[in-house]
């Protein structure tokens, strides 16, 4: 039996969750055996089974308590100077216009994305870096092409979000924007960037709206990737798999294997 979000809403209200906390038990809708999780995120409860069948999943907007408000006002001002510290270049060029950036791209698997217009990439001469948008173009982050100059990655504009591209049930979570970028080619996959392994409570926010995430980060990163999936597993179905090769130089076959091994 499939529940309205409502009638979820009237068997849920009565399931105490402390504030950013998360119990696992039954569904109380399948039954399903410790199929069920439930989150206090600041305030907002989100709930979720894991069960193939049952499609119980929602989000209610809660509010926050006094200490959590206070913590994110003592958040905000290292946010604002981090988010804001370097601004979008005034001049940024089309990036056809120039060959070293075609083969920057066209190396690692984004010049297709490009030209079809599902990514908006730019060039910024002065920075000498290949800037990748987030979806609503209030942020970037910038690929040097100076070899051995750091960082290697910078962020401009407003990054506090995710970087996202394609279009798809599922995600693929990587760690820089051309891996994302990569992977989308594969039809029903939606590549997200985290520019490295660290996650915000926004970023957890946004993630919350996909079902179900597979994270792919190096063999060195495994101790990231596991934080990262204990995160977003009271919300979504995260898998990991950990890479022994660039997602970026990956035909679209062998990404389509390496994502199955997820």
């Amino acid at each position: 039996m499939n529940y309205s979000y409502r009638e979820q809403l009237q068997v849920l209200e009565n399931l105490i969750i402390k504030e950013n906390s998360t119990k696992r038990l039954d569904c109380p809708f399948c039954l399903g055996k410790n199929t069920f999780t439930i989150t206090n995120l600041d305030g907002d409860v989100l709930w979720n089974c894991y069960k193939a069948s049952c499609l119980s999943k929602g989000t209610k907007k809660g509010s926050p308590s006094i200490n959590s408000i206070r913590n994110r006002l003592n958040r905000i001002p290292n946010q604002l100077e981090q988010r804001f510290k370097n601004e979008i270049p005034d001049i940024l060029s089309d990036p056809l216009f120039h060959p070293d950036v075609v083969d920057w791209l066209e190396k690692n698997n984004c010049l297709e994305q490009l030209k079809e217009k599902k990514v908006k990439i730019k060039y910024s001469p002065k920075e000498k870096r290949i800037l990748f948008f987030y979806p609503d173009n209030s942020g970037a982050l910038g690929r040097t092409l100076i070899p051995k100059y750091k960082p290697k990655w910078k962020a401009f504009g407003d990054t506090s979000g995710l970087f996202i591209t394609g279009s798809g049930d599922t995600v693929v979570l990587v760690e820089d924007c051309a891996s994302a970028v990569s992977v989308s080619r594969l039809s029903g996959v939606t590549g997200i960037a985290l520019s490295g392994t660290n996650i915000s409570s926004n970023q957890k926010h946004l993630l919350t709206a996909y079902n179900n995430i597979k994270i792919a980060l190096d063999k060195d990163a495994s101790v990231g990737a596991i934080s990262l999936l204990g995160i977003i597993k009271p919300f979504c179905n995260g898998t990991v798999v950990l890479l022994d090769s660039d997602l970026k130089y990956l035909s679209i076959s062998e990404l389509r294997s390496k994502i199955k091994e997820c």
